[in-house]
């Protein structure tokens, strides 16, 4: 998409500089929120001017109105961004590019030169029974991390082609595919889990020795950890009867390094702390 070049500066929320139009209505609609509550001020100001000079009881009713109006505009106005921003923050900033979906994994990250080593992702590989998707069988050890900060590695496993190769390369099956921009159905981000939630897959894999371990779908609730459903096996599930701590008041069967395993039937469903 071309840049866009807005002809004026408006404050702090617009520069007269080139900028992508996704960008440029973004700062838009900040700066709709931020005119919103101007606005609400001086109606309530105005309101109280005419609640204060009228004799009128028609007119001091009016004046009581308008303040009224206007305070529940700016309300509805902060209501509509604090609850986006809530449900997920990324609805707020408005992104039209497509990315392609391929088989390779995403470019790692750089904050101290090749922080980490990587290897392919993989080929889809339906012999499951399902969409599922292997790692290639090339010998290779996966992808380790080797070095970087506690913050560097975080960042790394935000992305999802990484995520997904160290998971594939270290015996964890991934069920679905990646989403794309606009899809919700059929598809799920494995990164949202973060660094811990993948770090913890791996561990589950390599302690359970579990070939057939698949991640089904991670559910993002808003508020709290995201929510790994793992197929339900025989491994898995003689592992976690074997080797919780204790049970909580929900029933959820609760490991030693903190990890949450509930048994919703036909899968488990993990958080990790």
């Amino acid at each position: 998409m071309q840049p866009y070049t807005p002809l004026t500066n408006i404050g702090n929320f617009v520069s007269a500089t080139p900028v992508d139009f996704p960008t440029y209505l973004n700062s838009m609609y900040k700066l709709g929120i931020a005119a919103a509550g101007v606005l609400a001020v001086i109606m309530i100001v105005v309101g109280g001017i005419q609640y204060m000079t009228s004799e009128a009881i028609g007119s001091k009713e009016e004046g009581k109105d308008r303040i009224w109006s206007a305070i529940w505009g700016l309300v509805l106005a902060l209501m509509s961004f604090i609850i986006l921003n809530t449900i997920n923050p990324k609805l707020l900033n408005l992104n039209l590019s497509i990315s392609q979906v391929n088989g390779t994994a995403g470019t790692p990250a750089t904050a101290n030169n090749q922080l980490f080593a990587t290897s392919p992702i993989g080929t889809p590989n339906p012999s499951t029974g399902f969409n599922a998707f292997s790692p290639p069988n090339t010998g290779a050890s996966g992808i380790q991390p080797i070095g970087g900060s506690a913050a560097d590695q975080a960042s790394y496993f935000n992305n999802e082609d990484n995520a997904r190769a160290y998971l594939l390369t270290n015996g964890v099956n991934i069920a679905q595919q990646p989403c794309t921009f606009g899809q919700t159905f059929g598809c799920n981000n494995i990164s949202t889990v973060g660094q811990s939630g993948v770090s913890g897959l791996v561990d589950l894999a390599n302690n359970t020795g579990d070939s057939n371990l698949t991640v089904l779908g991670v559910t993002s609730p808003g508020i709290g950890k995201p929510i790994v459903n793992l197929q339900n096996d025989t491994v898995l599930q003689d592992y976690i009867l074997s080797n919780y701590v204790q049970q909580n008041a929900n029933g959820g069967y609760v490991m030693s390094d903190g990890s949450i395993f509930i048994d919703t039937g036909n899968s488990w469903s993990v958080v990790y702390p």
